[in-house]
């Protein structure tokens, strides 16, 4: 199984897990450790993807997308809507790994009604064609679809009566076509007046009826009427721009219609639940699929940009900004910027329970906790070892007179595509690239190849040999500003960094 199959059964399983689908923070950790775990420190995190701009590819690198579309530059790898997931460079290619896909937060038990048209490109059907058309993991009885009908090139709307799900279209209601009526909001009130006229309207209607309702002689709205025999009960869902909550005779609001249902007892039922020639009172309609969305907000994390426009800044300063102001500040446990030390978007996470507006409580991805110490004593063990070669004589004089230490060569600045010889010391000054090969090793001697080189505010871009093996596993990575110096021998390299 390679690393990229490794994080992604991570992630589903944390998901799986946790039983409600939620990102929590346990998830979110949980997503980061197994991150740093499988990818380690040679591949570069470069931040948000964007999908018009060429990635920076001279070493392996991750990128983070969140807009759905093709990434052209990206290997041409597509990311569905509702997608998060990383793009990942090694070297020879591009992989997405994905991180979330929000698409599945919400079940397929819960979605009651279809737009067949619009799954399948705003294409026009029969009704049997329509309801063929249905995604399996939506048939079920009851449920109510839509689509464009190919002979009056309208939306039509077809509910399901049927207890489990049916293809027969006998079974599927045209809730446009069943008896249209018209009712003052003054005869809603006193509507119906005893469970004997609302059997009796239902009987007239069959199972659904729409009726116009009007105030001071206007439409003011639509009233759907079903019947619910298995729970006894009347339904109405009422769309207007009446405040229904508030009372029939509210002032009229702007904006879109909105949607209010209430039911009547046709019989008790549910121990009180529903009673006799009872009304409910008015409750605005919401989609499921919304409402459990809308549960889960406040589990979602936030990831702050603190470089909205590009611009360079530090995490203390982002904190700042955030202050005390910011509406969504507690959801904010990501915080993105572009580092005014590289000039290269940085991701940080807080490692406290909460949004804090303490430094120290974040972390560089990739950089914090027990992996940074790591890291900090893998150099230090590098470092030590460099200086100790540095302290050993090659030994006394041969045969040909050579006292056995390094010769030391000064290229300045030419020869940055360079075979080493070996027992010498090579010397670069700043230069932004370095590609570097082994020349022929002197026979039956312990061959070193050592060189030294300056990296300025732009990396260096430093070439070697793929046979090379690292030092303890550690690729030692190429940063501004900073001197290196390294010593080859048997294949191996140790290489350390100085200011």
């Amino acid at each position: 199984m390679n690393k990229y199959d490794v994080l992604k059964n991570a992630i589903k399983n944390v998901i799986k897990n946790n039983g409600r689908q939620e990102i929590t923070g346990d998830i979110l950790q949980n997503i980061l450790v197994r991150f740093v775990d499988t990818f380690g420190s040679d591949y570069n995190i470069k931040g948000l993807a964007d999908a018009n701009q060429m990635p920076d590819t001279s070493a392996k690198c991750i990128y983070f997308a969140t807009e759905s579309g093709s990434y052209r530059n990206y290997g041409g790898l597509e990311l569905h809507k509702g997608e998060v997931a990383m793009l990942v460079f090694d070297g020879g290619g591009w992989n997405k790994v994905l991180l979330v896909d929000t698409s599945g937060f919400v079940s397929s038990e819960y979605v009651s009604e279809i737009n067949v048209s619009a799954l399948n490109a705003d294409s026009s059907f029969e009704l049997a064609a329509a309801i063929a058309k249905v995604p399996p993991t939506y048939r079920k009885g009851g449920l109510t679809i839509k689509f464009i009908e190919k002979s009056s090139n309208e939306y039509v709307m077809y509910y399901n009566k049927n207890g489990s799900w049916s293809a027969d279209v006998n079974d599927w209601v045209n809730l446009q076509s069943t008896k249209k009526t018209t009712m003052t909001i003054e005869e809603l009130k006193t509507f119906p007046s005893s469970v004997e006229e609302a059997v009796k309207f239902l009987k007239n209607n069959k199972d659904a009826s729409i009726v116009v309702l009007s105030k001071y002689g206007r439409a003011v709205g639509t009233l759907s009427i079903y019947g619910n025999l298995s729970s006894f009960t009347f339904i109405e869902v009422f769309e207007t721009q009446l405040k229904v909550k508030g009372g029939y005779n509210s002032s009229e609001i702007n904006g879109s219609p909105r949607r209010y249902w209430r039911y009547y007892g046709l019989d008790n039922y549910g121990g009180g639940v529903v009673n006799r020639g009872e009304w409910s009172e008015w409750s605005e309609m919401v989609s499921k699929p919304f409402e459990i969305l809308q549960s889960r907000l406040g589990s979602v994390v936030d990831v702050y940009n603190g470089s909205p426009n590009g611009g360079v800044t530090t995490i203390d300063r982002v904190l700042r900004q955030i202050g005390d102001s910011y509406e969504f500040r507690n959801k904010v446990m990501l915080i993105s910027l572009v580092n005014e030390v590289t000039n290269k978007r940085t991701l940080y996470y807080c490692n406290a329970d909460t949004f804090s507006n303490n430094e120290s409580d974040w972390v560089e991805v990739g950089k914090g906790g027990n992996f940074d110490e790591l890291v900090n004593d893998a150099k230090r063990k590098i470092q030590e070892a460099v200086d100790h070669a540095k302290t050993i004589q090659k030994g006394e004089k041969g045969d040909k007179g050579d006292t056995g230490w390094l010769r030391l060569v000064n290229h300045g600045t030419a020869d940055t595509t360079f075979a080493l010889t070996p027992n010498a010391m090579h010397v670069w000054g700043q230069v932004a690239q370095l590609r570097l090969t082994l020349g022929a090793a002197v026979p039956n001697i312990v061959n070193e190849y050592a060189f030294e080189f300056q990296s300025p505010a732009t990396p260096t871009n430093l070439s070697l040999p793929a046979t090379l093996k690292w030092y303890n596993n550690y690729v030692t990575p190429v940063r501004a500003n900073k001197r290196y110096q390294a010593s080859i021998v048997n294949n191996v390299i140790i290489m350390g960094e100085v200011e």
